[in-house]
Parts: C-alpha cells; sequence; structure tokens
C-alpha cells in the first residue's frame, strides 16, 4: 500500500474545517466518547454544523453498541456512501478519535463529570485512527489538534498543547515506522 498522507494541524474555524475536507478521504474528529452530537463543540460541533443530521445519525450507529459511550483510547470509523458536507471533495470517512469522554449521566440528561484527556489515550486513539486508515485503503487523512486547551486533560500546565500534540506526534511516527503501539 502507498504510504498514507497525514496532516496534522489546527481546524478549530469553519473555513480551515472546509479547506481539510476538500483535500482528504478521511478527518479525524477529536471526539469524546459519545462521538458527535448537537450540543458538540470544537471541531465534532463544527462537523454537526456543516453535515447536520446525516452526521449525527452515523454516530448514533455506532453508539447503539454502547451504553456508556464507546472507549477511550481507540478510534471508530463512520462510512458515508457518498461526500459528506454536500461540497466538492472526496471526504466519505470520519474518524473519531476518542482522547476524553464523559460519564454516562450525559446520556440520560443528569450532570455528567468529565474524563479528562491523557497523553497515553490521545497517542493510542491517533495511533488506532491510523490503522483504520490502513485497513480501509484510506489515502490521504487530516488530523486535528486533540485535547490541547487546558481543562481538558491531565496535564497541569497552563499549555497542554505541546504534551498532546508531542503524543500525538510519537503515535504517527510509530505508525510509520511499523512500531507496535505503546498502549
Amino acid at each position: 500500500m502507498a504510504a498514507l498522507d497525514i496532516k496534522l494541524g489546527y481546524l478549530g474555524d469553519k473555513d480551515t474545517l472546509l479547506e481539510a475536507i476538500s483535500l482528504s478521504d478521511v478527518l479525524i474528529n477529536s471526539s469524546n466518547n459519545f462521538l458527535i452530537s448537537k450540543n458538540c463543540t470544537g471541531i465534532a460541533g463544527l462537523l454537526f454544523t456543516l453535515g447536520g443530521k446525516e452526521i449525527l445519525e452515523l454516530s448514533e450507529d455506532i453508539l447503539k453498541n454502547y451504553e456508556n459511550g464507546v472507549e477511550i483510547g481507540k478510534a471508530y470509523l463512520t462510512k458515508s456512501t457518498r461526500s459528506l458536507f454536500g461540497i466538492s471533495g472526496r471526504l466519505t470517512h470520519i474518524l473519531h478519535a476518542i482522547g476524553m469522554g464523559y460519564t454516562s449521566a450525559n446520556k440520560v440528561g443528569l450532570k455528567s463529570t468529565r474524563i479528562l484527556a491523557t497523553p497515553k489515550a490521545v497517542y493510542s486513539s491517533i495511533y488506532h485512527s491510523l490503522e483504520l486508515c490502513e485497513e480501509n485503503k484510506l489515502s490521504s487523512v487530516v488530523i486535528p489538534l486533540m485535547c490541547s486547551r487546558a481543562g481538558y486533560s491531565t496535564i497541569n500546565d497552563p499549555n497542554p498543547a505541546y504534551y498532546m500534540i508531542r503524543a500525538q506526534l510519537q503515535a504517527i511516527y510509530d505508525f510509520n515506522q511499523n512500531v507496535k503501539p505503546k498502549y
């Protein structure tokens, strides 16, 4: 198989996200364990705003099999039969890389507790995302900065981005070097 074209960067605004969508087979959604919902923020929120009902339904199809949300540190692939978002481009897949989560109370409308991201979970979810790209013969992927905002990770530093980017880059490096995942 040809090398996977990997792009890593900031995707936190609509224009940057639309550009990434137009250039890739798959986009990684920096997701929590409930994937995409109407109340999501960040990339998941932008994806819902752009993709609406179809994006939500693709996520709900996965979640049907998980009472308390999907597993943190893993990745889950949603596929569409057409280009997503009704724009030109080839994006037909979204990979949900699960770096953080919420307790299941979120699903029943009670106050939920945030499960903070760790570099280990971010590394693992990116590595598993790249494996899914390879398994599904996808040729290009866009990876956002994950869990890099203060308050979303266990990193006790005003700027956790350094640690999360480092975890992502290590996962990409290990994948490209055929190194077995660390976690």
